[in-house]
C-alpha cells in the first residue's frame, strides 16, 4: 500500500507512463504524476454543488464506458454544475511502480496530470507520442501529427496542488490483512457454532420437559387449544369468586321475625334471592347492604315477596 508521507523536503516530479524508464535516486521524494493513459477522464454537467456528491455519482456516469476491473472514483470541480471526473485502477498503478522500481516509502503523493500544462500546452513524450491538453483535457496523440516539439521537462511545469488521498486506496487489501480477517471469521463462525449447539441442547431439554408436563397434567396437544382451556377456567373462576362474594354480602341481611329468606338460587349467571314477608318500603332497608357495596341488581314484588336478581 502507497503511503503518502508529508516532507519539508522539496518533492521531485515524476510522470508515471508505462514506456517511460528512469534513473532513480533512493534519497529522494517524488511526486507521481500519473499518464493519462493510466486514467479515465470525463468533464460532465451534474446537478449538485460539491465534489463530494459529485463523485458519489462518477461509478455511474463511467458505467458504460470502463473495461472489467475494479476502480477508484475522484472528482475536480471546473465551474457551478460542472465537474471533471477521474475513474483508476489502484492495482494497475501499484504495480507499475513496482515494475519501475519506485520505493513506496519515496513517493510523496499521486496526482493526475490534469494540472501540469495550461490550455493547448503540448510536449513530446518520446519518439511516437505527445502529450496535450486541449479544451482543459490532457490526452496522449501520436508524434507524428506534430513537428517541432519541446521534450517534457517536469521541472518547469506547474505541480499539482490536488492529490490521491491515501483513503481511496482503503479496497486493496495486505495479504495479512486478508489473513487477519479471514481468522476473526472463522472465530466468529466457531463462535457462532458453539451457540447454535447450547441453543439446540436448550431447546431439545425444554421440548422434553414439556412433553412431560402435557403428559403428567393431560394437556392438549396444542398451546392454542391449552390456551383456550385456560381462558374458560378462568372465566369460571371469576365467576365463582364473585358468586362468594355476593353470598357473602347476602348473609349481612337483617330481617325481621315476620321476614325471612324463602330460597336462593343460581343459574345462567343470574344469582335469584327470594325473601317473603319485605314489603316496598321495607326492602329499602333489607338491600342497603347491596347499594353500600355497589353490587347491581333488579328487584320486584308478586305475592308479597321480594324477588332479588344479581347478574354476575
Amino acid at each position: 500500500m502507497i503511503l503518502l508521507w508529508r516532507f519539508k523536503t522539496q518533492a521531485t516530479a515524476l510522470f508515471l507512463d508505462v514506456k517511460s524508464n528512469y534513473s532513480l535516486d533512493a534519497d529522494k521524494q517524488y511526486a507521481i504524476i500519473l499518464s493519462p493513459a493510466l486514467y479515465w477522464v470525463k468533464r460532465v454537467s451534474l446537478p449538485v454543488k460539491h465534489i463530494r456528491d459529485a463523485k458519489k455519482l462518477a461509478p455511474s456516469v463511467f458505467e458504460e464506458t470502463l473495461p472489467q476491473g475494479n476502480y477508484s472514483y475522484d472528482a475536480q470541480k471546473e465551474a457551478e454544475g460542472v465537474f471533471l471526473l477521474f475513474a483508476y485502477e489502484d492495482k494497475k498503478i501499484l504495480d507499475l511502480l513496482l515494475e519501475k522500481n519506485i520505493a513506496n516509502n519515496s513517493v510523496r503523493s499521486i496526482s493526475f496530470a490534469q494540472e501540469i500544462l495550461d490550455d493547448d500546452e503540448k510536449y513530446q513524450l518520446d519518439n511516437e507520442r505527445v502529450i496535450v491538453k486541449k479544451e482543459g483535457i490532457v490526452t496522449i496523440l501520436p508524434a507524428a501529427w506534430f513537428e517541432g516539439l519541446q521534450a517534457l521537462d517536469m521541472a518547469s511545469l506547474n505541480m499539482p496542488k490536488k492529490s490521491i488521498k491515501l483513503e481511496q486506496f482503503g479496497h486493496i487489501v495486505e495479504t495479512k490483512t486478508l489473513y487477519m480477517g479471514a481468522l476473526l471469521l472463522a472465530c466468529f463462525t466457531l463462535l457462532l457454532g458453539v451457540e447454535y449447539f447450547v441453543y439446540s441442547e436448550q431447546k431439545a431439554t425444554l421440548e422434553e420437559e414439556k412433553t412431560a408436563l402435557f403428559s403428567k397434567y393431560k394437556l392438549k396437544p396444542t398451546m392454542m387449544q391449552n390456551r383456550a382451556i385456560l381462558a374458560h377456567y378462568t372465566k369460571i373462576d371469576k365467576e365463582q369468586e364473585h358468586l362468594r362474594m355476593y353470598l357473602k354480602y347476602l348473609e349481612k341481611i337483617v330481617l325481621k321475625l315476620d321476614e325471612h329468606i324463602e330460597h336462593i338460587r343460581y343459574k345462567n349467571h343470574i344469582l335469584t334471592l327470594t325473601l317473603q314477608g319485605v314489603t316496598n318500603q321495607e326492602s329499602r332497608r333489607v338491600l342497603a347492604v347491596l347499594v353500600k357495596n355497589s353490587i347491581p341488581f333488579t328487584k320486584k314484588f308478586e305475592k308479597e315477596k321480594l324477588f332479588v336478581e344479581i347478574k354476575l
